[in-house]
């Protein structure tokens, strides 16, 4: 009996809530504690504060996990694919549940989280088994078209790299202010496209200073227009 009479006295003492959050400091500084000291704030705002932090960071572990799923889900890129996305641009290294490793070309590793991984643009150089080199060269306008167009051509016949089909071409691209633009197109495995434009470009340097064929710098011409001396004014 006496237990129960325990019982009854607890479940009939009043029940306080406090305020979780920022307004709990507001509430300790109007009731003050329990034993008289008003004003003193408590732990109670922290304990708050660091709820809502890791709130926060638990959202941006879901987005990342998401992400993750999807990468693997999808798969618009593998382990060795070479791509490039929000700026930066290397070999995929590792694919984890919550972020992507890259390593660059200068072999820096970058680690990029997945939630904002799926919502950006990839460009996947991997993909596909052959690329298109674009070399353009900027010659004067003194000198022949042609001719640059055949040194080109022959260039990229002697490469065994470069393939047969589609069948390479060399295009007059554009009319600059100061050059005549010529353009080389032709097609190579992608993994040989970084290399084959290196040296094709540096071929091509070497045998246009031997044809004679300038690279001009840029250039304006001005004319100037001396205003004609205004007559005299009668009886001056």
């Amino acid at each position: 009996d006496q237990a129960r009479r325990r019982g009854v006295r607890l479940l009939r003492l009043p029940l306080r809530w406090r305020p979780v959050g920022p307004a709990a400091a507001t509430e300790e500084h109007r009731d003050g504690d329990e034993d008289g000291n008003r004003g003193q704030p408590v732990a109670r705002p922290v304990i708050g504060g660091a709820g809502l932090a890791i709130g926060m960071a638990l959202s941006g572990t879901h987005q990342n996990f998401a992400g993750g799923v999807v990468l693997l889900v999808i798969r618009p890129f593998r382990v060795g694919d070479a791509i490039k996305t929000q700026n930066f641009e290397g070999s995929v290294k590792e694919i984890r549940i919550f972020q992507t490793i890259l390593v660059t070309p200068d072999n820096l590793t970058v680690f990029i989280p997945n939630g904002k991984l799926v919502n950006e643009s990839i460009l996947n150089y991997s993909t596909q088994g052959t690329r298109r080199v674009d070399l353009t060269f900027g010659i004067g306008y003194n000198d022949d078209v042609e001719q640059a167009r055949t040194v080109l051509l022959g260039l990229i016949d002697k490469d065994s790299r470069v393939l047969k089909t589609p069948v390479p071409a060399v295009i007059l691209q554009n009319l600059g202010d100061s050059t005549v633009d010529v353009q080389a197109r032709f097609w190579v495995a992608t993994s040989d496209h970084f290399r084959v434009s290196c040296d094709l470009r540096e071929q091509a340097k070497k045998a246009f200073d031997a044809e004679g064929i300038s690279f001009p710098f840029p250039q304006r011409d001005y004319h100037l227009i001396r205003a004609a001396a205004e007559p005299a004014a009668a009886g001056g």
